[in-house]
């Protein structure tokens, strides 16, 4: 029979598939925290998913501490989780605000923060599914999508909003006259040919991401869609060497390296 020891601190494997048709894994740091995140007193372990800089001693990942709320969760530690969770909102709270502030007006912002921490906690919870075990895998790439998709209704309609009043302000000058409408603006049939061109592109360029090596698309992201910085001499400051544990020269090297993969990518596809 196997020890009870063994048994608790077994890991379940995640299963869901990526597009390439590979099951996500974790990385081995991540493997490493859950195993010791296991083996300590519940007291101590709440102590530790507290802590939310990362240079402070006995600072657990999001990507355990995902894998902690789902696996106390089945085993009906409601309290527990409930407390993970808490800690995790904490910690997410100002970079997806952050997040959110970038792409929406100032009116908009603090509900559509709501709405993407009620989102990534129902994702998180949804024991009945594990196609979001890639938080498990590259937690930071799945919270920005998460929050994409979240708030990206709010995105559409500020953009058409102001679109409509970006027509109304040529109609109307400021002497009260009126101006006749452009002649050659867009049928309805052409807006929605330019929306599914654009929709084709993003695909495009997502399926040309995909066929990067993981951490060097991690590192691409981290990069250029949210801007982190590669080095920083202030130790409590997260850069995309820190993250990785690799020096800045090896990162600068991926990106190079990445860039050069996409532009050669999208010419064999042209």
């Amino acid at each position: 029979m196997e020890p009870r020891k063994a048994r608790l601190l077994r890991i379940e494997p995640l299963t869901h598939r990526g597009r390439d048709g590979k099951v996500y894994t974790r990385t081995r740091e991540v493997e490493s925290q859950i195993r010791e995140a296991l083996s300590l007193d519940w007291t101590v372990l709440c102590e530790h998913v507290a802590i939310e800089r990362y240079t402070t001693p006995g600072f657990i990942k999001e990507e355990c501490l995902v894998y902690l709320i789902r696996r106390f969760l089945r085993a009906g530690e409601s309290e527990l989780v409930s407390h993970l969770i808490n800690c995790l909102a904490n910690r997410l709270a100002r970079r997806v605000h952050s997040r959110v502030s970038a792409s929406l007006n100032w009116s908009l912002v603090d509900d559509s923060t709501q709405e993407v921490m009620i989102e990534v906690a129902r994702r998180i919870t949804d024991l009945d599914s594990d196609k979001d075990d890639f938080a498990q895998a590259r937690f930071g790439l799945w919270l920005e999508r998460v929050t994409y998709n979240a708030i990206r209704p709010h995105i559409r309609t500020q953009r058409d909003t102001r679109a409509k009043h970006a027509d109304i302000e040529e109609v109307e000058q400021s002497n009260g006259k009126k101006k006749a409408l452009r002649s050659d603006s867009l049928s309805p049939e052409q807006i929605l040919l330019n929306q599914e061109t654009l929709r084709l592109a993003t695909e495009q360029a997502e399926g040309l991401l995909e066929r990067l090596d993981p951490e060097v698309r991690e590192a691409y992201m981290l990069r250029h869609r949210d801007g982190m910085e590669i080095e920083n001499k202030d130790p409590d400051v997260m850069t995309i060497s820190k993250h990785f544990g690799r020096t800045p020269r090896t990162i600068r090297t991926w990106l190079r390296g990445a860039e050069e993969k996409l532009q050669e990518l999208q010419g064999g596809q042209q």
